[in-house]
């Protein structure tokens, strides 16, 4: 299989095959977690069998914190995972074109919840296999951001409102610098915790414009208002299912008008000018024509795999591209990144792709840099010669904020050497960047793949797994592409891109439980029963007056109890036992428990003790002797 840079904000096949589980790349130049210098933008993601103490939980019952001197909760997601029949998202006949994979569960959509089996739309009999489980399992991903990673808690009691035996401790690393490190902690709240804790670093709306007919997947019933078939290759007219969908960040802003389409970017972070400074993210077979490209794909059949809002991070997932019946693409939105994962499933023919982010006049007066043109070209309109070559990193920076696209392919289909495209002209003639969007090309830039079979005769290989493969393979090929868009602040340097993309050639990488914290707590109670003096003296008839101290000297909190004096002999008397409220680790509370010694019983010391009782455990106190004095005085 080869592994090869691609271009714009793919990811690369590395992070995809570290045997402790994988983080998605991180960038330069937004906050740093603790103990991870320059990787605060990272997110994290385990599966579940990465935390098999949390395995059978509610997803809405699986909490966050870290640890910096005290507890603090922070946000996680669980996107649920199932093995999916595709011929249903596409609203096929079960029997034909037979395609499964794992892919995110969304109740919403014909993919259902996880737990809920799919069902065939001619029948309404459950597809075996398709059911899933509704608790935490092996699939599903738990989602954080290593921004808020802190410090090792080991031995430390846990935050109140969650059970610790399901503590599972999550070290964070950066391979780019060792030693460094971050800690977040996974438990099951006990209280009703929200997993949020209170924060959106993502806000998705997906949302059909004009309004669908009826629901996309009306609740009890097989109707949908979802037009799953093609509308006709017209380049000039709308998609199927007109969207007017957008995604939100603090960062950055997007929005999507159809299935395949992107048709704005509005950069936000450190003072960017916030205009909208893209006209499309075009995909198109060849580098000239309209015949296939991502309005046609949007004009064409297609379905809803996933569309997910959550507190971490949005999912957009969706399959269908022309010919490529089961071509699937996932667009995952982070706080101030995007991941957009391609995969090619499409008959043999297909040999020659671009993928281009073709920016709008918005984006006038910024530059365009790549791997192989540091220097940079200005984006103006006026066509520049650049070298072309495989891309390592791409950039477009100015006023508007900064874009860098790194992106990888994994594929086992021979490729000529990868080249790159960019085209900066407002008379661009039959260049494909006109297919869609305004009809010019405003610094496009991206990648150029071209599939071959054996030379003389190139003519691709399929990919789709519905169709026997083509010699002179024997199984049916793959191709997969990465790619991750970082969204910074205006005016970044070319080290700034370099980085990227070795972060994202070396994601953070993680450990969980006893391999990632060692001195994992272990409850202990314990209390301290302390009388401020070991001894004292009254006369007969008096009372002396011993000032108890119990102090909470475990690592767990003590209930509610009572220090109770103890008494080895008739010739004194106590006065009952005082209640003691509950004791946080650490924290003493002081009783004052009185003696009286009787007349006419001698002199000898009278002993008593003391003993704290609190949750079934009683702790006790040295002997204090009280002395029984003579005389008058």
């Amino acid at each position: 299989m080869q592994e090869m840079s691609f271009h714009s904000g793919l990811k690369t096949a590395a992070a995809l095959s570290l045997a402790v589980g994988a983080i998605f790349a991180g960038a330069s130049g937004a906050a740093s977690a603790a103990g991870l210098p320059d990787r605060g933008s990272d997110p994290i993601v385990l599966k579940g069998a990465d935390a098999p103490s949390l395995i059978g939980l509610a997803p809405s019952d699986l909490v966050a914190f870290s640890y910096d001197g005290s507890w603090s909760q922070v946000p996680v997601q669980v996107d649920e995972r199932k093995w999916a029949d595709y011929r249903v998202i596409r609203r096929f006949s079960i029997g034909s074109q037979q395609f499964g994979s794992v892919v995110y569960a969304d109740a919403n959509t014909w993919t259902e919840a996880d737990g809920i089996a799919q069902k065939d739309w001619n029948t309404g009999q459950e597809i075996p296999g398709t059911t899933g489980d509704p608790m935490l399992d092996a699939d599903d991903e738990i989602a954080m951001m290593a921004k808020d990673s802190g410090s090792i808690a080991g031995n430390v009691a846990p935050p109140s409102g969650v059970d610790d035996a399901t503590r599972t401790p999550v070290k964070i690393s950066d391979p780019l610098n060792p030693g460094a490190s971050g800690y977040i902690y996974l438990f099951r709240t006990t209280t009703g915790l929200d997993p949020s804790a209170g924060r959106d670093y993502v806000s998705y709306d997906q949302q059909f414009s004009p309004a669908l007919s009826s629901p996309y997947k009306s609740p009890g019933t097989l109707t949908s208002g979802y037009n799953f078939n093609s509308i006709g290759d017209n380049v000039s007219g709308p998609p199927v299912n007109p969207e007017a969908s957008s995604v939100v960040t603090d960062n950055y802003e997007q929005t999507f008008p159809g299935r395949w389409l992107v048709d704005g970017l509005k950069i936000k972070e450190g003072g960017a000018s916030g205009v909208d400074i893209l006209d499309g993210d075009k995909s198109t077979v060849n580098s000239t024509g309209c015949g296939r490209n991502e309005l046609t794909f949007s004009r064409g059949g297609g379905g809803q795999i996933a569309n997910i809002d959550g507190p971490v991070r949005a999912i957009r997932s969706y399959i269908g591209a022309n010919s490529g019946t089961y071509t699937q693409r996932d667009q995952i939105y982070w706080s101030d990144r995007l991941e957009t994962n391609t995969y090619l499933r499409v008959h043999a023919g297909i040999t020659d792709f671009v993928m281009a982010v073709d920016y709008s006049e918005a984006a006038s007066g910024m530059t365009y840099r790549n791997n192989l043109n540091e220097s940079g070209v200005t984006i103006d309109g006026i066509p520049d010669t650049v070298t072309t070559g495989n891309l390592d990193w791409e950039q477009t920076t100015g006023n508007q904020g900064t874009v860098t696209n790194i992106g990888r392919i994994v594929t086992d289909v021979p490729l000529r050497p990868i080249t790159s495209f960019y085209l900066d002209s407002t008379s661009i003639g039959s260049s494909s960047m006109a297919c869609s969007g305004d009809t010019k090309a405003i610094g496009a830039s991206g990648p150029r793949i071209q599939m071959i079979t054996d030379p003389p005769t190139p003519g691709g290989r399929n990919t789709d797994p519905t169709l026997p493969p083509t010699a002179p393979s024997t199984e049916v090929n793959n191709f997969t592409g990465y790619r991750t868009s970082f969204y910074d602040p205006p005016n970044e340097p070319v080290a700034t891109s370099r980085l990227r993309a070795q972060q994202v050639d070396a994601p953070l990488t993680f450990v969980t439980g006893a391999l990632a914290d060692p001195d994992t707590y272990v409850p202990k109670a314990a209390a301290k029963v302390k009388p401020a003096e070991p001894r004292q003296a009254v006369r007969p008839g008096k009372v002396a007056k011993i000032m108890v101290t119990v102090t909470n000297s475990g690592n767990v909190t003590l209930g509610a109890g009572k220090v109770c004096p103890k008494l080895n002999t008739k010739r004194a008397r106590t006065f009952g036992c005082k209640a003691i409220g509950s004791l946080a680790p650490g924290d003493s509370a002081v009783r004052t428990m009185p003696v009286k010694v009787k007349k006419g019983k001698g002199f000898k010391p009278v002993k008593v003790a003391f003993q704290f009782r609190a949750d079934g455990d009683i702790y006790r106190s040295a002997v204090v002797r009280i002395h029984v004095r003579r005389g008058s005085r």
